[in-house]
């Protein structure tokens, strides 16, 4: 509220409830709204959007362009699964390239792995 005065302006102090913090939003693919891998669910998750409206946004790009075929299996592959409690699981694909917990790579071992499967799927693309 707004109160001019002559010249004076004072503003009453809002009934606003304190900010709870929310937990930081992750892209994990779906458990429990998945067709293949999850990854058009998760996204629609992390978007707040409707799952189908994903789905045929991949089709259309697949049939088109072929750039959902390519994005697709990356991100089943990179994008970690729900745990059910929203928490990620541990990426097996993260096991392979170096780390035994679970957790991401330092880098060094894994971004020569990267970097080769990042140009085949570039050589797929324009071949």
């Amino acid at each position: 509220m707004h109160i001019n005065l002559g010249g004076m302006t004072t503003t009453s102090p809002t009934s606003e409830p304190p900010s709870v913090a929310s937990p930081p939003r992750r892209l994990l693919r779906s458990r429990r709204d998945r067709f293949l891998g999850g990854v058009c669910g998760g996204l629609a998750d992390y978007f707040a959007v409707d799952p189908v409206l994903f789905r045929i946004g991949s089709v259309v790009l697949g049939v088109v362009g072929g750039f959902s075929l390519v994005a697709y299996p990356i991100l089943w592959i990179f994008v970690p699964r729900d745990d059910g409690t929203g928490n990620p699981e541990p990426l097996a694909v993260w096991r392979i390239l170096g780390r035994r917990d679970g957790k991401p790579p330092r880098f060094g071992r894994a971004t020569p792995i990267v970097a080769v499967a990042l140009l085949v799927a570039l050589a797929a693309v324009i071949a």
